[in-house]
């Protein structure tokens, strides 16, 4: 397993092409080993504690694209562990082989192969899931292991302020799944007081620029108005409150009974990476007056193949239960998509361009 995880990470390192998801951010990590300050020499809508822990490696090895992609696929590849790790300890390890090789070639690992913050919160926030899922679910957790669970969550918020949400998560799982409300309690106000204190640091360091940059800017797009921000939360949300009650839900239930029930959950999965394969990362982004109905199109497309993929799983396996959860995934991923790719950047709400909002390109002959 060792070996098939690394094969994507090699094969993406020796691929000629080269995408670079937001430049900007290279650029930050490249001019923070260069000696400039964030927030004063230079924009920065993030906490610095990425770019300050990988500027050292950029003077030690130096910037470039190769250098910093052979960082990130480290990274992805530990990520890939971390995964196989996780679900073998928390089902088979044939579920943990399937989990982890469907990570590590995911396209999106692929897309965001130089350089992405993402990365770097999800091995933190992995490793973190496996310090609070630990082999002794009815004990509280001891001491050493709340310390390094509070310090693998303050250190993902620090990457990525959004890495607050399934921190809280991770929290919530602990008060309601192992029943341990007091360390939820302690390890949430270990998180608090640490964020606090690198907030201190930062704005001792370089004044009320950090807060407007990492905060106000950071949560405001660059839009002058209150409502993206009071309007910011649903934004994120809307999807993964779904997913959150559906996980809810599964938490409610007897865990013994899952092994009897795995057809339920492996057609959610599908549901959903059949929409993540015809949508790719659409979610957040909006849909240009020049692709939307392109991207309409495969919306459509995805939810159509998910629907025959749900009879047929619900016919084969004779159980209507499959399609009844498959209907409902299928409903939520539809809307959800459909949301965000039709949805304005300024307002926020859902207009979508009509159909003499744009002319398609005119191709001529070449004599």
């Amino acid at each position: 397993m060792f070996v098939i995880l690394a094969v994507p990470r090699i094969a993406r390192l020796l691929y000629p092409q080269v995408w670079i998801e937001d430049d900007f951010y290279l650029e930050s990590a490249w001019l923070v080993s260069a000696g400039l300050r964030p927030y004063l020499d230079f924009v920065h809508p993030h906490l610095p504690m990425l770019e300050l822990a990988v500027a050292p490696y950029l003077k030690l090895f130096g910037a470039s694209h190769i250098s910093i992609e052979i960082l990130n696929e480290a990274v992805v590849y530990l990520s890939s562990l971390l995964t196989w790790r996780l679900a073998a300890r928390l089902a088979s390890r044939r579920v943990a082989s399937c989990a982890a090789i469907l990570f590590a070639f995911s396209s999106l690992v692929f897309r965001f192969h130089v350089y992405e913050r993402e990365n770097f919160v999800a091995v933190t926030i992995l490793g973190a899931v496996l310090v609070a899922a630990d082999d002794s679910l009815q004990h509280p957790l001891s001491t050493s292991r709340s310390a390094l669970l509070v310090l693998l969550l303050i250190l993902a918020c620090s990457i990525k302020l959004t890495a607050i949400i399934p921190s809280l998560v991770i929290l919530a799982w602990i008060a309601a799944a192992r029943r341990q409300l007091l360390d939820a309690i302690i390890c949430g106000g270990g998180l608090a007081a640490g964020l606090i204190t690198l907030v201190a640091v930062f704005y001792f360091r370089y004044g009320s620029e950090f807060l407007f940059q990492a905060f106000v800017f950071h949560f405001m797009k660059g839009a002058d108005t209150t409502a993206n921000l009071t309007a910011y939360p649903a934004a994120i949300l809307d999807l993964l409150v779904p997913l959150l009650v559906l996980g809810w839900a599964r938490i409610a239930t007897d865990f013994r009974g899952l092994p009897h029930r795995p057809s339920l959950l492996l057609i959610l999965g599908l549901v959903i990476a059949n929409y993540n394969l015809h949508n790719g990362s659409g979610i957040g982004v909006r849909a240009t007056d020049a692709n939307h109905t392109l991207v309409q199109q495969s919306n459509n497309t995805a939810g159509w193949s998910s629907l025959v993929l749900v009879a047929g799983a619900s016919l084969l396996a004779k159980d209507a239960n499959i399609f009844i959860l498959g209907s409902i995934a299928i409903i939520v991923m539809h809307s959800a998509f459909l949301e965000h790719i039709a949805a304005d950047p300024g307002t926020g709400t859902v207009q979508a361009p009509g159909p003499m909002d744009y002319a398609p390109a005119q191709l001529s002959a070449v004599s």
